[in-house]
């Protein structure tokens, strides 16, 4: 592995357990409220039905990796605080900029999404890795990367429909590399 590689991703990996430990040592440590609250219960109590609502068809992989995984309040919302430290991660690796990720990881609304039980900061994790894989796609042209990215959409698509929205962008990436031209990157 090429050392530049590997030292971002000990950068990458340093980002995740500081900001895990971060969100975690702030995260709410009992029953939520609101949506919170509403996720914590139906994960715990695996209730499939509350009022007519069917909350494991809205959100299913978050849903199933919680359940999977935890057994108290607390536990689904460092849940949020894992995905967000990944979100940090993976904006970091897209970017390649310590100081962008902090800033993102710092940030009031990621900051207070890691530290309650919601399925958005799932979102951002995948939302982050596919940056990264459309980064590279666009980089360096090798359809393995476009081939990961709609893979790792279709697995974001099971944690939330807003996965929905980055079609188009992916579909235009496509286009151009099948017709042989190159998008330009401003960045």
């Amino acid at each position: 592995m090429p050392r530049c590689r590997l030292q971002s991703l000990k950068r990458a990996a340093a980002l995740f357990v500081g900001f895990a430990l971060l969100y975690a040592l702030t995260a709410q440590r009992g029953l939520g409220w609101g949506d919170s609250g509403e996720f914590q219960h139906w994960v715990l109590d695996r209730t499939e039905l509350i009022c007519g609502l069917s909350f494991s068809n809205a959100h299913p992989l978050y849903v199933a990796f919680c359940r999977l995984v935890v057994s108290t309040p607390f536990a689904v919302t460092l849940v949020s605080s894992f995905f967000g430290a990944l979100a940090v991660a993976g904006l970091y690796l897209a970017s390649r900029k310590v100081s962008l990720a902090l800033l993102f990881g710092l940030s009031q609304m990621l900051w207070w999404l890691s530290c309650v039980a919601e399925v958005q900061t799932m979102n951002l994790a995948f939302l982050a890795f596919e940056t990264f894989l459309l980064l590279r796609f666009l980089e360096c042209g090798e359809w393995r990367w476009f081939a990961a990215l709609v893979f790792l959409n279709g697995v974001h698509l099971n944690a939330h429909n807003l996965a929905l929205l980055e079609l188009p962008v992916y579909a235009a990436a496509f286009l151009s590399r099948a017709r042989g031209r190159r998008l330009a990157l401003a960045v």
